[in-house]
């Protein structure tokens, strides 16, 4: 049996939204005209990965939860609205500055500090997207407006 050692098997955490099922479709006709085929049960907006370990870590969703326990966190608008592709696929961007989405994240990150959780790949930030294919494509981006409150 032959292992690609380039893709090291790993389990990811991360923390995220995912949309409902009228939001899923919306965004599959969205990656269809970006030439993607677009998994519904993939669709999500990572707010940030907080463990790549080997095996499964059986105490990472209680100090999760602990950490954020007795703190609610409220919804928020997402402004999406920008199709961008690339050679490793497509993702609709958010618009504007983000301002609801940078804070949500930013008190998020300060609830996790409390139990020594921090996130991974995220040094400069949240940069808000949705995922919409990995399939390399070529086009010239469009606009897709949506309001999403996850």
């Amino acid at each position: 049996m032959a292992c690609d050692m380039r893709k090291p098997e790993f389990y990811r955490y991360f923390l995220g939204f995912r949309p409902c099922l009228d939001l899923c479709r919306q965004l599959a006709a969205i990656g269809a005209q970006a030439g993607q085929l677009v998994s519904l049960e993939l669709l999500h907006l990572t707010l940030c990965v907080i463990a790549e370990p080997d095996e499964r870590d059986h105490f990472l969703l209680p100090r999760v939860r602990s950490a954020l326990a007795g703190y609610p966190l409220s919804s928020f608008p997402v402004h999406l609205g920008k199709v961008e592709c690339g050679p490793k696929g497509a993702m609709l961007n958010a618009l504007g500055r983000q301002r609801e989405v940078q804070d949500f994240y930013r008190a998020l990150i300060s609830l996790l500090a409390r139990r020594d959780i921090t996130p991974l790949h995220r040094k400069s930030g949240l940069r808000a997207h949705v995922t919409l294919g990995h399939r390399s494509c070529l086009f010239r981006q469009f606009k897709a407006p949506i309001e999403w409150f996850p």
